[in-house]
């Protein structure tokens, strides 16, 4: 089975299975890390889907009941000695068939002994795994991504993506500014190790800039990722390090980087605290050289499945806030606001993104500067999605200055 068959089978089956057993909104999706199930196009297919999808750690206990019960078919369906495929499946359907009740409730009450033995052993209780909040600047995401996906305004933009089975991984970009022409690419190769929690990587672009990052995450304790993180310029000689750590688990998420360049070194620190849906955040920065705090922060929220709540104080005197809404399984709505102290003038702006199909979406938005956002989304086969978008001068709609853009992205 590949990557494009486990997405057939989730869209004839998943949603369908849910609207029959009437289960509502609140439930959430659960498979492992196997590479089909990883791979950027069952990621993006279950983003369209506004899918919730468990957090499953890297190193894990496979505590799902249904093994034992593919086993148990396996075996009754090995005795049977079927001749050929039409037989195979004609054995699969009598043999299941056949699988007492019982076996299956033997097999919860045994994960249920199981859950209990692994979680006085420190192993954390799925709710506690929800239950981390965001990292700071993840604060509000909802609303930012139906404001800024599906739009490329002035651009055109190519983007390949290929995942092999043993977990590297390889980005290229390059885009086109319309009004200046110029023309930009990365190039990022990403390997994850993960029995060892550890990802390498290597990132270069158009500047001639070359990165290379290194993170290890819940190695040394659960919840704590660091990452070494460094850059060269070969043209100019400007090198440049960040050291990275953050730590998470219930109700907190925590993160402090140290950045060493030329201009001195830095330390951010951020933290955040949740409890049944409200949140609150802070980020702090403290410049060495200047020997003064240079950036102070605050955010509190308030977040469900299907609304969110965000505000913000940026230096006492940038004031921020949104609202998101999923009004159903095909329509998100947004809106945000944002003013500065001893300025009267206020930004808003409302933007929609609507899931016309699986394959299909529709995006808009507008400010209250009268310029309007279209884009649209098409998957136009598994693994190629293309984007198109527009924004419109709504003063100015006669005198032109309309911006166009332009999207390809191929994942493999």
């Amino acid at each position: 089975m590949d990557g494009a068959m486990y997405r057939e089978i989730l869209a004839n089956n998943l949603l369908p299975s849910v609207r029959a057993l009437k289960m509502g909104r609140g439930w959430v999706f659960q498979h492992d890390n196997d590479p089909k199930h990883t791979a950027r196009a069952t990621k993006e297919w279950l983003r369209k889907k506004h899918l919730k999808v468990l957090e499953w750690p890297s190193q894990s206990p496979d505590l799902n009941p249904i093994e034992n019960l593919w086993r148990e078919l396996k075996v009754r369906i090995a005795q049977r000695q079927p001749r050929n495929l039409k037989d195979l499946e004609k054995v699969c359907m009598e043999e299941w068939a056949k699988i007492p009740a019982a076996v299956c409730a033997n097999l919860v009450k045994t994960y249920r002994k199981l859950d209990r033995i692994l979680l006085r052993q420190d192993w954390k209780p799925l709710i506690e795994i929800m239950a981390v909040p965001p990292t700071y600047v993840d604060l509000g995401k909802s609303a930012k991504d139906v404001f800024t996906k599906g739009y490329g305004f002035g651009l055109i933009k190519l983007d390949l993506k290929t995942k092999s089975e043993n977990g590297l991984e390889f980005t290229s970009t390059g885009s086109a500014n319309t009004e200046t022409s110029k023309v930009a690419g990365t190039l990022e190769t990403k390997y994850k190790w993960a029995e060892h929690g550890l990802t390498f990587t290597e990132k270069w672009n158009t500047d001639n800039t070359l990165g290379t990052e290194i993170t290890v995450e819940d190695q040394l304790a659960k919840g704590l990722k660091l990452t070494f993180d460094s850059s060269f310029s070969p043209n100019t000689g400007k090198k440049s390090g960040k050291i990275k750590t953050g730590y998470k688990r219930e109700h907190i998420n925590l993160g402090c980087d140290v950045d060493y360049d030329i201009n001195g070194t830095a330390v951010h620190g951020v933290a955040v605290v949740g409890y049944e849906g409200w949140l609150a955040g802070y980020q702090v920065t403290f410049e060495a050289g200047k020997n003064r705090v240079t950036q102070s922060n605050f955010a509190v929220g308030y977040k469900t499945d299907e609304f969110q709540l965000h505000t913000n104080v940026n230096d006492g005197t940038e004031f921020g806030g949104s609202i998101y809404q999923k009004v159903n399984d095909q329509l998100e709505t947004a809106v945000n606001l944002a003013w500065t102290a001893g300025n009267s003038n206020t930004r808003f702006g409302i933007a929609a993104k609507y899931q016309i199909d699986a394959d299909a979406a529709f995006s808009a938005k507008v400010n209250n500067s009268s310029l309007v956002g279209l884009g649209y989304t098409q998957t136009l086969k598994p693994g190629i999605k293309l984007t198109l978008s527009a924004l419109l001068d709504g003063k100015n709609i006669n005198t032109g200055g309309h911006k166009l853009g332009l999207g390809l992205e191929f994942e493999a």
